[in-house]
């Protein structure tokens, strides 16, 4: 199909320029040719980028975690691919990828927590971003997005310490979340 394509598009650009010379025509052709195969491996490989996506959310408030503790997000609303552990609150990449993460705390007055995402590879543990809640008077919530390069087999969570909010007076009050996606391959 894609060479009967372009087989196609070289005949309408030489049935359009047939003033020029039989030199200059073909290198027309040629470069014209090159450009539509480039474009076709493009949107080849954009298709071919797995579906990897997942949305967590905190059921229930935690309180008193320890430093370096794992938070397991337990309600999933969205996990395609299913690279996200809901018995571990861990994502593992399931391609070599650039992906984006998203987490979120909420927590009331003098129940402070304190989150970080966390990447583990083969080359070690590493935190990515840091977030806070509860340490102000009223609710307060506080989140980050980042964007990483992972390996197939690398992992990223939430740790935490102190207090983390769940769901407040019904399913859609979330206050504390975790969610990622592949943005594309490498």
């Amino acid at each position: 199909m894609t060479n009967f394509v372009i087989f196609t598009l070289a005949l309408l650009l030489l049935s359009t320029d047939v003033n020029c010379g039989k030199d200059k025509t073909y290198k027309k052709l040629e470069k014209r040719v090159d450009e539509l195969e480039q474009m076709l491996k493009e949107n080849i490989r954009m298709r071919k980028t797995p579906n990897i996506a997942f949305r967590s959310a905190l059921g229930n408030t935690v309180n008193a975690m320890n430093h370096g503790s794992s938070v397991v997000f337990d309600i999933v609303g969205l996990n395609n691919g299913n690279a996200y552990d809901s018995d571990t609150g861990k994502f593992t990449a399931p391609v070599n990828g650039v992906y984006l993460f998203s987490m979120k705390i909420g927590n009331p007055t003098s129940k402070p927590g304190n989150f970080a995402l966390v990447k583990a590879s083969s080359h070690g543990k590493k935190f990515l971003e840091y977030a806070f809640g509860g340490h102000t008077s009223g609710w307060s919530m506080g989140g980050t997005t980042t964007v990483t390069q992972l390996v197939k087999g690398d992992s990223v969570w939430v740790e935490g310490e102190g207090t983390a909010s769940g769901i407040f007076h019904g399913s859609w009050r979330m206050h504390t979340t975790f969610a990622g996606a592949l943005l594309y391959e490498v």
